[in-house]
């Protein structure tokens, strides 16, 4: 959208510019894999926010009852457990990409 006001403005040499910003800063989103991270804290945070929602709506009984303390503490567990779970695998693949990269790069170093 920008690009077409540029361009009415008779300055299409900046047209290309905001192309090329646009362009790098959606790569460098993707890379990073942006999107799936705060598709992933979004999940991560509406399901701790259900569970305080569920041990709040608990009447002070229930809430000294072993099974309903068990259930809070072992889900609030399990969804911190996944969100690091995720964070690792996200870090092994970063690690083994970059690793593989300086491979290729120094293997071509060696056959120039």
């Amino acid at each position: 959208m920008v690009s077409v006001v540029i361009v009415t403005l008779g300055i299409a040499r900046w047209a290309a510019v905001v192309s090329i910003v646009t362009s790098s800063a959606t790569a460098w989103l993707e890379f990073n894999a942006t999107s799936s991270k705060i598709n992933r804290y979004s999940a991560a945070v509406d399901s701790l926010e259900s569970l305080a929602v569920w041990w709040r709506s608990l009447d002070t009984i229930d809430k000294s009852v072993i099974g309903n303390i068990d259930r809070l503490v072992l889900t609030c567990e399990n969804i911190v457990t996944s969100e690091k779970d995720a964070w690792a695998s996200t870090a092994a693949r970063t690690t083994a990409k970059a690793l593989n990269e300086a491979v290729a790069d120094h293997k071509k170093d060696r056959d120039v």
